[in-house]
């Protein structure tokens, strides 16, 4: 046992928590006997108690199944143990009983001892918990208290005040170890009423149990190609009808769990991993797994996803998602009770995302048509829309009959980077990793960027001769635009990246910009502009000269040690005339005629493809 006191509530939560956590740390490598050389009393006075519970529906931890279509039994085991919370003057005292060993259990009572250190208060309020839980205490004054108005929000309680009293939170576990009639014992969670009583428990005391959440079993049939395979892996996922916490609340005067989804502990569990052990597909084709989850309702989809082992070196994800609307059936999962369900017609998972999309904008750039290819049994796309602030937006996917869908949105944007996000729904039987979505970007009344990088031009591995031409060469970037170009080389003057030429020099767009906005460069002073930028309707045609602009000036503090420089960095920009898609950089003198630390073309482009990410 161990007292914690502390002049303030929330302190002495803290360390509650603390504490359990080093005990549950304990139980879960093993390592009770631990225990068993510590005198947790330190030579403090202590009684023995022993608390009564029966097995039955609502009580634990073995799972059987009854003859025929009987059911299941529930109840205890040899090994089982409680904890104890005992509450009384401002201190939670945590007690672990002695492992039920065999003739603790008689006629489907168990008997778990505890030795309690004596105590004289006013008053003593107890919970016990199967496993663990951590608990707390909270304090109201009256029906109009912050604190207690906060408990009635969270448990959706409006009937009378109820007096301040004991809280456990219970940790859900996720991974289980389920074997071939049973399941992780640790799985189940208990909690007892809670028993107020003028003076210290001692003797023997019958505790009244309830199970929290709900325990599923969940049979995996037509598995028949599989038999005698292992499945290494599976996972459980829901839609957004089922709200589970893996951290919940359990109010023992109430009877009641709550979730609070503002807390900074606990995560949705809309999707349960387990780690099978053990778990073989039988001669029928079947398999067993077991959920321990809080109670509630699924009622739109689920999807079961599994990892079979066919060998040494191969395995096959096989899933099965149920569109529950359709069926207009759900699925619930009541408080204390056992449900159980089967799922079959699983299938290797062969749905994907989108690929690709193609974006065009309109013209008055404030709306988009998003194209693309149709998935392989998919039968529709959900889709939505974000803008750079994460606003969302919905947006409807509809067939275009030639073997495409889209989404049209015609108008009434503002000028933002836009990202449309696109999930198959896959046709019947198929499987699909849900909850993932496809993001593609595209930029609506934003011009996009095309940087030219000090580092392309004169390196072989990233430039392409052009044939029949001697030391011109074309840097395969992935943008429209491709620059060709003759007499430019790289040049790092200290640690300031340049390029430089020896004699006549040139680089072009080989491929129109669809609206150029505007080309910026940077460089450490205006010796780096001596050459001309010219603006056509054709590759390397001087049609119209474009003047520059010095729209930035900042000093630069850069490099290290002997490549370290200061220098003014200016940033210069050519504002292209509108209706001139190709531009040329030229030059006559040798020296150094740019930099291209991180040069760069604005434009916009009415029809891209772009990848989710």
């Amino acid at each position: 046992m161990m007292n914690l006191k502390t002049d303030g509530i929330f302190n002495m939560r803290k360390l509650v928590y603390m504490v359990s956590a080093v005990i549950v740390s304990v139980m879960l490598n093993g390592c009770r006997s631990q225990w068993d050389d510590i005198d947790i009393n330190e030579g403090k006075s202590t009684h023995t108690l022993t608390v009564n519970a029966y097995s039955g529906d609502q009580t634990k931890v073995s799972i059987e199944a009854l003859p025929g279509d009987a059911g299941y039994m529930v109840g205890w085991d040899v090994g089982d143990a409680l904890f104890l919370y005992e509450y009384a003057n401002d201190e939670i005292g945590i007690y672990s009983s002695s492992e039920l060993a065999e003739g603790d259990i008689v006629d489907g009572k168990a008997s778990f001892s505890f030795e309690i250190e004596d105590k004289v208060a006013g008053s003593f309020d107890y919970i016990a918990a199967y496993p663990w839980g951590n608990p707390r205490y909270d304090l109201w004054e009256n029906g109009e208290d912050v604190a207690y108005t906060r408990w009635a929000n969270l448990f959706d309680y409006t009937g009378e005040y109820v007096q301040p009293h004991l809280f456990v939170d219970l940790q859900f576990p996720n991974p289980q170890t389920p074997t071939a009639d049973s399941y992780d014992p640790n799985a189940d969670l208990l909690i007892s009423k809670q028993i107020t009583s003028p003076a210290q428990l001692s003797g023997e005391v019958m505790f009244s149990f309830a199970r929290v959440g709900a325990i599923v079993k969940v049979t995996l049939k037509g598995l028949t190609d599989y038999e005698g395979k292992s499945i290494t892996n599976a996972a459980f996922l829901s839609g957004e009808s089922y709200k589970g916490f893996s951290i919940v609340t359990y109010d023992p005067v109430l009877q009641k769990l709550a979730c609070d989804p503002t807390a900074e502990t606990g995560m949705p569990m809309n999707r349960i991993e387990f780690e099978p052990q053990d778990l073989i597909v039988k001669g029928d084709g079947t398999a067993d797994l077991w959920m321990r989850i809080p109670a509630g309702t699924i009622s739109d989809w689920f999807k079961v996803e599994l990892t079979v082992k066919i060998d040494e070196d191969e395995e096959v994800t096989l899933s099965r998602f149920v569109d529950l609307i359709s069926l207009r059936r759900s699925l619930v999962f009541n408080d204390g009770k056992m449900s159980a369900f089967s799922v079959s017609d699983f299938v290797p998972s062969v749905v994907e995302l989108v690929p690709e999309v193609n974006f065009a904008v309109n013209a008055a750039k404030d709306g988009f048509t998003a194209t693309w290819s149709a998935v392989e049994n998919a039968v529709g796309y959900s889709c939505f829309l974000t803008n750079s602030s994460d606003v969302r937006t919905d947006a409807v996917a509809t067939d275009n009959g030639d073997g495409t869908w889209g989404v049209q949105i015609l108008g009434g944007l503002a000028k933002d980077t836009y990202y449309l996000n696109i999930k198959p729904i896959p046709a019947d039987g198929y499987g699909l990793i849900i909850e993932d979505y496809g993001v593609y970007e595209v930029k609506v009344g934003v011009p996009y960027v095309w940087y030219l990088y000090h580092d392309s031009f004169g390196n072989p591995t990233s430039c392409e001769p052009v044939d029949g031409y001697d030391g011109e060469y074309i840097i395969p970037v992935d943008s429209p635009g491709k620059v060709r170009y003759k007499g430019v080389n790289r040049y790092y003057e200290y640690s300031w990246q340049t390029l430089k030429a020896s004699g006549p020099w040139f680089f072009y767009s080989t491929e129109p910009l669809e609206e150029i906005h505007s080309i910026e460069i940077y460089s450490k002073d205006d010796s780096h502009y001596d050459f001309k930028v010219f603006a056509s309707s054709e590759p390397n045609a001087h049609t119209v000269e474009v003047e520059g602009v010095v729209i930035e000036t900042s000093y630069v503090d850069a490099g290290s040690g002997s490549n370290s420089y200061e220098a003014y960095h200016k940033k210069v920009r050519y504002t292209f005339p509108e209706g001139y898609k190709y531009y040329t950089f030229c030059g006559e003198s040798a020296g150094i005629v740019m930099t291209s630390q991180e040069s760069y073309v604005y434009y916009y482009q009415s029809n891209t493809t772009s990848s989710g990410y």
